[in-house]
C-alpha cells in the first residue's frame, strides 16, 4: 500500500494490468483472491493490485490458502492423472498418438487463449477509429 504507486511510477507498463487486477478484485473480491492464480495475464500483476488494495491481511491469508491449496492440488491431480492414462504399456503406440494429439490440444488452447484478447483489442481499436473518423468534427 505504501510503496505500490511509487513501483508503478517506476514501470508505467505495469499500469493496465495492475488497473485490470484492481478493477476485478473490486468487482469478484473473494472470487478474485481464490482464482487469480489461474488467470493468464493477470497472475503476474494480481500480487502488486492486492498489496494495494484496502484488504485486510487475514482474509487475504485465508483466502490465498485455501487459492494455494487449490492450485497445488489441480496440478498435482492433473499429473497423477496424466500419468495414470498415459504411462500404461498396454497403450502402445495408441498412447504416443493420444499424447501427441493432447499436447497439440493443450498448444492450440494456450495460443487461442493468448491471441484472442490481442484481436479484440486491435477490432475494438479499429471500431474506436472508425466511430472517430465518422464523428462530426
Amino acid at each position: 500500500r505504501r510503496y505500490g504507486q511509487r513501483l508503478l511510477t517506476r514501470f508505467p507498463r505495469w499500469q493496465p494490468g495492475v488497473t485490470r487486477a484492481l478493477s476485478l478484485l473490486a468487482t469478484y473480491n473473494t472470487a478474485f483472491i481464490l482464482s487469480f492464480r489461474f488467470i493468464y495475464g493477470v497472475r503476474n500483476f494480481s500480487s502488486i493490485a492486492i498489496g494495494m488494495s484496502p484488504l485486510r491481511w487475514r482474509r487475504f491469508l485465508i483466502l490465498n490458502f485455501i487459492s494455494a491449496g487449490l492450485w497445488a492440488n489441480s496440478f498435482a491431480w492433473f499429473g497423477y492423472f496424466f500419468a495414470s492414462v498415459f504411462g500404461r504399456k498396454e497403450l502402445g503406440k495408441a498412447g504416443l498418438f493420444v499424447s501427441l494429439g493432447a499436447l497439440i490440444l493443450f498448444l492450440f488452447v494456450a495460443w487461442l487463449l493468448i491471441t484472442t484478447p490481442k484481436r479484440r483489442a486491435k477490432r475494438e481499436k479499429r471500431r474506436q477509429a472508425m466511430e472517430d473518423e465518422s464523428a462530426p468534427h
